[in-house]
C-alpha cells in the first residue's frame, strides 16, 4: 500500500518542469474497478522513461480496458516529454491478460 500511495501522490507533488516520480490510473465502470496501471520514472545514464510498476485488467477479449489504460499513460508520458515502456513483469505462473507492446 505504501508503494501505491507514493506513486499516486507523486504526480500531484511534482512542481513546474519537474518530471513526476510516477502516476497511477484506474479503469472503472459503474463503480467497479476493471483495471489499474501504475507507472514510475526510471533512468539509465542520461535516458529517462516511464515504465509500469503494475498493470492489471480483468479478462477482456477485446483488450479495451488495457488499451484505454495504456493510451492514457502514453498521453501523460508524452506530456512529460518521456517515452512509456511497458514491461509487464510477470511473477509465477499465469496468463498475461494484456501483453501488446507497440513501438515505445
Amino acid at each position: 500500500m505504501n508503494e501505491v500511495w507514493r506513486i499516486v501522490r507523486a504526480f500531484d507533488l511534482a512542481e513546474g518542469d519537474e518530471t513526476p516520480y510516477g502516476f497511477a490510473l484506474i479503469a472503472e465502470r459503474a463503480g467497479h474497478m476493471l483495471g489499474t496501471l501504475g507507472v514510475i520514472c526510471y533512468w539509465y545514464g542520461d535516458v529517462r522513461f516511464f515504465t509500469d510498476r503494475w498493470f492489471f485488467a480483468v479478462p477482456d477479449p477485446q483488450r479495451e480496458i488495457g488499451s484505454a489504460l495504456r493510451a492514457e499513460a502514453e498521453a501523460l508520458a508524452r506530456e512529460a516529454g518521456l517515452k512509456l515502456v511497458i514491461n509487464l513483469k510477470q511473477r509465477g505462473v499465469g496468463n498475461v491478460i494484456y501483453a501488446r507492446c507497440g513501438s515505445t
